[in-house]
């Protein structure tokens, strides 16, 4: 049996205690799955104690005004006090909501009652773009904001690119952790596809939604139908609303591309995993309001596939244009069309495109790399 040692117990009372709150999966955004891999993490100098919110089991629900998440606010904050005080945090670490004014309205209340009872604050800012949102807002809604938001000690924004959310707030510091996933393609040992005979497979993943750019791919799919291209598109994820779904379904039988796409549903494991293994190219032409660095395009990368993306926000910190994939304006369908083509037409670029992916993935975009990130940021505060 393990004993601790004193040495165990200096170690112990050395550690940064660091109180997290936020929402882990489910749902499975990028956030909360972020958010769950810090908790995983057992970062060596930190003792991280976490307060979940739950107020979204589903997608649907994210950003969206619902009376059970007004009533489960007072216990929130409840229990933020009490972890507080039992734990000894004396750091508060919290994500910005920022998908809507309900998440703005629920970050202001949650942190004017709770942050003036921490000694520094850290904002993690995974939804880009958050202070946009309050400027929409009602001038008391933005007054009450830079109450709650104003002057923190740390924010840490996933890339350079990223919307300037920290400067708006006058952070005291702001430092740059891009994210980072687990290698799943490195355990699968596959070979890229290199039968030319078969259609060229492209892959989306997301929300199926309008700002993920869903209709500007199916405006490229059929621009690449009327060239002749032959392709094959997997559109993998939820549908953001019955009314998008028949949009873009009509969409698809309008233009005759019922044998050429296929909605494929959420799909999650190896499941989903395959149909990486099996694509050529991603395709992620959003323009999401809260888009920031997104996790489908890094796991495209590890499987070494070429992605066509929007030149929009976080996005261009991990591909580079001309090097691992192609970037092109946003809400523009014959653009996006004409780099898929290029693409398709020269499967010695793909596979160029591929490697480079990957061994940008390698570098920079790894768990343990981004860890060892996190471990130092929170170690300086």
């Amino acid at each position: 049996m393990n004993e601790f040692t004193d040495a165990d117990d200096e170690r112990f009372r050395s550690m940064i205690k660091v109180l997290a709150v936020g929402q882990v999966p489910p749902p499975w955004g990028g956030q909360a799955v972020m958010i769950q891999k810090l908790l995983d993490a057992n970062l060596p100098d930190v003792d991280l104690n976490f307060v979940p919110m739950s107020f979204s089991s589903d997608m649907d629900e994210i950003g969206r005004f619902r009376w059970k998440k007004l009533f489960q606010l007072p216990t929130l904050v409840f229990r933020i006090w009490k972890a507080r005080f039992q734990k000894g945090c004396k750091i508060l670490y919290y994500p910005p909501g920022g998908e809507s004014i309900t998440a703005i309205c629920r970050d202001i209340f949650v942190l004017l009652l709770c942050r003036h009872a921490f000694h520094k604050t850290v904002f993690h800012v995974h939804a880009g773009g958050f202070t946009e949102v309050v400027d929409q807002a009602p001038r008391l809604i933005r007054v009450l904001a830079f109450m709650a938001y104003g002057r923190p000690d740390l924010v840490i924004q996933l890339t350079e690119k990223s919307p300037p959310d920290a400067d708006r707030i006058r952070a005291t510091k702001t430092i740059n952790v891009p994210n980072g996933i687990a290698d799943e393609a490195g355990s699968w040992g596959w070979q890229k596809r290199s039968d030319s005979s078969e259609p060229l497979k492209l892959l989306f993943v997301g929300v199926v939604g309008p700002s993920k750019g869903v209709l500007v791919l199916l405006e490229a799919c059929a621009l690449l139908k009327e060239r002749g291209i032959p392709f094959f598109l997997n559109i993998i994820g939820r549908f953001y609303s019955p009314e998008f779904e028949q949009i873009c379904r009509q969409f698809v039988t309008d233009h005759d591309l019922e044998p050429s796409i296929c909605f494929a549903g959420v799909q999650t494991g190896d499941k989903k995993w395959i149909f990486f293994r099996e694509s050529d190219i991603f395709c992620f032409p959003t323009y999401f309001e809260s888009e920031n660095q997104s996790l489908v395009v890094l796991e495209a990368m590890q499987f070494s596939l070429p992605c066509v993306a929007s030149d929009w926000r976080g996005i261009s910190s991990m591909i580079q244009d001309g090097e691992n994939g192609f970037l092109v304006p946003i809400k523009n369908p014959a653009v996006f069309a004409d780099r898929v083509a290029e693409l398709a037409r020269d499967p010695v670029l793909r596979s160029e495109m591929g490697e480079k992916a990957r061994e940008l993935f390698l570098n920079d975009f790894t768990e343990a790399v981004w860890i060892e990130r996190m471990n130092g940021v929170m170690r300086a505060i």
